[in-house]
């Protein structure tokens, strides 16, 4: 609450003077009194806010791994998980023939997938790969290429470098 400005009659004489120092003095005190009030709830505040980042920070950490847990568990209740390695062998074999680097995408979803993908070498029959000719100048051609499988005449099973596109980069 806003203290008003005290009122000293004028013209000063010796008694308002001794009575304005009385004041000063006073209202000086009052002054460093605050000052400390306010600093030590400054002081109270600055760790009740060091107390709550604090905890809010291992609120979040555990929330995280709350998360994790969440997501490794609807992983493990997943539908896929449930079908027979055969099926879903079938499955990556019927989409590696759209996809230039399907056994690479496969592999790299979860473990079981990648073990099931690496027991599948038809998979790795085509295999894309990116090479980048030229320099590091402001531009590189780039030849996208990949592996067909192809039977010589010979019948036995040969891999054929071929290039898919070339473009500027």
């Amino acid at each position: 609450m806003p203290v008003p400005p005290t009122s000293f009659s004028e013209p000063p004489t010796i008694e308002t003077l001794r009575h304005a120092k009385l004041h000063l003095e006073s209202t000086c005190t009052l002054i460093r009194t605050l000052a400390a009030k306010i600093a030590s709830a400054e002081m109270a505040l600055t760790e009740f806010i060091g107390e709550a980042k604090l905890s809010i920070m291992k609120m979040t950490e555990e929330k995280i791994q709350l998360e994790e847990d969440e997501v490794a568990t609807r992983s493990y209740l997943s539908p896929a998980r449930r079908l027979p390695a055969e099926l879903l062998r079938e499955i990556f074999l019927w989409h590696f023939e759209g996809h230039e680097a399907c056994a690479w995408v496969l592999a790299a979803v979860c473990s079981s997938w990648r073990s099931l993908t690496l027991r599948t070498p038809k998979l790795w029959a085509k295999v894309s790969i990116l090479v980048i000719v030229g320099s590091l100048s402001f531009y590189r051609d780039t030849l996208h290429c990949h592996f067909n499988e192809r039977y010589c005449s010979c019948n036995r099973l040969c891999v054929v470098f071929e290039i898919v596109r070339c473009m500027r980069i």
